[in-house]
């Protein structure tokens, strides 16, 4: 792949690196913040990235190029304890969740071809690139690796429905193959587990003494995020990894694990 630079970003830069590049769909996944972001970094945000988006959404609608947004079914919706599905009642609790909600319904208002795509909670990533604040089972592996206190919020217990990202690589994959467009996506293992349960499994993989400590409630944290897929398995055929074997094959990937634990 290319990596291309821009000072300044124009509708005419745009339009030639559009050009000269024969693209065939334009996929968005950038984001500047987190779900504990504040006004302030949103307002940042809007300046230095979600305008921009808006220029590159008007010059891929002008040039016939699909445009394909990475959103976040974490932060999109609002609270539910039932199963969310993509006709359930949006509800940004979050900074983070109202720069989603900003881009999806400018892309949908616009007239071209796109796809909207909503995952849950992705993990896989280098640990080297790892924000602090978002990613829990990668931080929560890192600070078991340096003997570091895992810290949970609340006294409740929070539920997560997780996807390794090699899952959702090979799902975008599928949709674009097919040719999926103008539909807004779930994107899923359709699962959910507590997060104290993958904390313990971490320790247990990784033959550590459990440390964890339990601070106070967070305002952004939501009880649980437990989204359908029945969209999704409608369109694809496709199993995602359980979280116990995608735990596995994670820390065998970066090395941690000894043996072949990619089964």
């Amino acid at each position: 792949h290319n990596v291309i630079t821009l000072k300044r970003i124009s509708y005419s830069s745009l339009k030639k690196i559009l050009e000269r590049s024969h693209i065939d769909y334009c996929v968005h996944t950038a984001s500047g913040i987190v779900p504990s972001s504040s006004a302030h970094n949103f307002f940042e945000e809007y300046d230095s990235l979600i305008s921009k988006t808006f220029l590159l959404v008007d010059t891929c609608q002008q040039n016939n190029i699909p445009f394909i947004y990475l959103s976040s079914a974490g932060a999109i919706y609002e609270d539910s304890i039932s199963k969310i599905t993509e006709k359930s009642k949006l509800g940004q609790s979050t900074f983070y969740g109202a720069s989603k909600h900003v881009i999806e319904q400018y892309v949908i208002n616009k007239d071209l071809d796109y796809l909207i795509l909503r995952p849950t909670n992705v993990y896989g990533r280098n640990l080297n690139n790892v924000n602090a604040n978002q990613g829990f089972i990668e931080n929560s592996i890192k600070r078991i690796m340096l003997s570091k206190p895992i810290n949970l919020y609340g006294s409740s217990s929070k539920y997560r429905d997780f996807l390794f990202v090699d899952d959702l690589v090979e799902i975008f994959l599928m949709l674009i193959n097919k040719r999926v467009m103008n539909k807004i996506i779930n994107i899923g293992s359709g699962k959910v587990n507590e997060l104290k349960e993958i904390i313990d499994e971490l320790y247990k993989l990784l033959n550590k003494k459990p440390n964890i400590t339990i601070g106070e409630e967070r305002s952004f944290d939501k009880k649980i995020i437990d989204i359908d897929i029945s969209m999704l398995e409608g369109l694809i055929n496709y199993k995602s990894k359980d979280i116990y074997c995608g735990l596995k094959y994670y820390l065998s990937s970066l090395g941690i694990l000894s043996g072949d634990e990619r089964k």
